[in-house]
């Protein structure tokens, strides 16, 4: 047995894939729910147990578990085979090649790099300056130990050097990011006399660093971070994602700090849930992977102007991806580190009082304009409106016009008039760039052939009124024309026995792509079988046999138009007469289907 088999075979799908959508439900036998490739508002992402596979039947996406964690982490197979050999449990072979590749020979420097700095942190009489000053800030020593923070001698050599004497090469040390490259092509290490932060992925795996002064020095930014490598991009990475994420996946709720101070802090303390963007604004891809473990969003950044002005940013953000918003509201002075270390016990309760994120502006907008004046109406009216355009709920956009009416003293519809239209031609072009993977006609197809494979007295009907030729979908026909042949040699003892998967499984000739389409049907009949009311399902039924029917013969039509045209052109009498005659009959058929 292969290593890829031995990983699927350890490995339950709907384990792997409930880890990051933790909102998926049990369904009959198979698991639905919100899928995370694209926005929609009703499930139609499904996984099977029984032949650990999955597929969203809005935007046609689908495959066994190495397709799940390739998309959804975005990395190649390599990657996902480490990512679940590692779940599995499983130890990959030293000799595979898949495992001597850069990203896994970085992933080691880092790890190698991360120990280093540790050893200085609590072994040199300078490490031992900077392990005082975090001691100073509240942290214990386990904390400091369990984060793996370090420090970085005042060298510009020490890390390269020990990093070569382990055997790892000039190349993989330059691409790693942990040193710079100057004039005649000589390197050196990038951080040096600074406390190290190490950077998490998801799984737990050091793929950077962030770099922080103990005093501020001129000339000198406080904060270095690496740069970005194929390891590491800043605007995918969150700082205590990975060790909060059975936390956040529990409370379906993560709040964001600004610093990582501000996220250790509050882990100490007990508050598990709270993350940090890693050297950079907060990035839609953040959203998206923090999406899959959480629906609400708690704002907590620092209590000034910057702070309201990354609120308003993240918001945005937020609200195109569907997320519940809240703001928390700090004391003036204070960051959630210092707040935490202070008050412990009245953090929970400021994340309990925490308001929506439109009562919050409303409030900052309000203390920031003087509404007594024209000016100030019309700046607190301009920058209210242009967030209650971007709301998606039309209710809730009703509701904060009227408010907002209420408080400037200027008409509904003069406000409504005046709210800018949000443009949405991106995220249309977006939605229809992932609706073309699989057609309206061709999701049809599949549902007609799953109403077969649910009720055996179906078929005379089926075969009766729709030939493969109707069916879109190259794999649909020729499954379609398989499943005929079965049922002709059949016919005299068709059960719904002879449909269970297992059965048909054995006697048809799948091609790997159409047993991709074979495995799609199965998730939709255990869907179909939902549907016990006898006349909502004939009434489906019956709709999906006029539907398939009437886009058969439109695109015959048109077919038969541009046929027409040509022979118009032409000036064949003889080829318009036939035209003619087989445009009659498809209208004919047509208007029976009317």
């Amino acid at each position: 047995m292969d290593q890829v088999q031995e990983i699927k075979n350890k490995l339950n799908i709907v384990e792997v894939v409930r880890e990051y959508i933790p909102q998926l439900k049990q369904a009959g036998s198979n698991w639905k729910g919100l899928c995370p490739f694209h926005n929609e508002k009703t499930p139609s992402f499904m996984v099977s147990e029984e032949k650990q596979f999955w597929h969203c039947f809005g935007c046609g996406e689908g495959g066994d578990v190495f397709e799940f964690v390739k998309k959804i982490e975005n990395v190649e197979f390599t990657e996902s085979l480490r990512i679940l050999a590692q779940k599995a449990g499983v130890v990959l072979k030293k000799q595979d090649p898949k495992l001597l590749d850069l990203r896994a020979r970085l992933i080691d420097i880092h790890q190698a790099a991360a120990k280093f700095f540790m050893a200085h942190l609590w072994q040199t009489k300078t490490g031992n300056a900077a392990l005082n000053y975090l001691r100073q800030r509240g942290l214990q020593d386990e904390t400091i130990q369990e984060w793996k923070l370090g420090w970085a001698p005042d060298s510009f050599d020490k890390l390269k050097n020990h990093l070569q004497e382990r055997g790892f090469s000039e190349n993989e040390i330059k691409q790693s990011g942990l040193v710079f490259i100057k004039e005649h092509g000589n390197f050196y290490d990038r951080f040096h006399n600074r406390i190290m932060f190490p950077l998490f992925d998801v799984h737990g795996q050091i793929i950077a660093f962030t770099g922080r002064l103990i005093k501020e020095t001129p000339n000198q930014g406080k904060y270095v971070n690496s740069p970005e490598t194929i390891l590491y991009s800043k605007g995918q990475v969150l700082y205590g994602l990975y060790q909060g994420k059975e936390d956040i996946k529990s409370s379906s709720r993560v709040i964001l700090v600004e610093g990582q101070m501000d996220v250790i802090t509050c882990h100490q303390a007990g508050f598990f849930n709270v993350v940090a963007s890693s050297g950079t604004a907060l990035t839609a891809e953040q959203l998206s992977l923090l999406k899959r473990y959480a629906a609400e969003i708690v704002f907590a950044f620092d209590a000034d102007n910057a702070g309201a002005k990354a609120i308003l940013r993240s918001t945005e953000l937020a609200l195109r991806a569907g997320w519940r918003i809240h703001v928390l509201i700090l004391p003036a002075g204070e960051d959630p580190d210092s707040f935490v270390r202070k008050n412990p016990k009245q953090w929970p309760q400021l994340i309990a009082s925490a308001p929506e994120f439109m009562e919050y502006f409303f409030d900052y907008y309000k203390n920031a304009n003087d509404i007594t004046t024209l000016t100030g109406k019309k700046q607190i009216t301009k920058d209210l409106l242009s967030l209650i355009a971007k709301l998606p709920d039309p209710i809730e956009k009703d509701f904060y016009l009227q408010k907002l009416s209420n408080l400037v003293n200027i008409s509904e519809s003069a406000l409504r008039e005046s709210m800018p239209k949000i443009n949405q031609v991106s995220t249309d072009k977006e939605n229809k760039n992932i609706w073309q993977e699989i057609s309206h006609q061709q999701k049809m197809s599949q549902r007609y052939l799953a109403w077969l494979l649910v009720k055996a007295d179906w078929w005379s009907i089926g075969l009766e009124q729709i030939l493969p030729e109707m069916l879109s979908g190259a794999d649909e026909q020729e499954l379609y024309s398989q499943l005929i042949v079965y049922y002709t040699n059949n016919v005299s003892q068709w059960s719904q026995e002879l449909l269970q998967s297992a059965n048909l499984e054995k006697i048809l000739n799948l091609t790997p792509t159409q047993e991709k389409v074979f495995n799609i049907l199965y998730l939709l009949v255990e869907d179909l079988k939902t549907i016990t009311n006898t006349a909502d399902a004939l009434r489906d039924w019956e709709q999906l046999l006029k539907n398939i029917q009437k886009n058969f013969y439109r695109e015959q039509l048109n077919l038969l138009k541009n046929q027409t045209i040509e022979a118009e052109k032409n000036k064949d009498e003889e080829a318009l007469e036939k035209i003619s005659i087989a445009m009659n009959q498809v209208l004919s058929r047509l208007a029976k289907l009317q």
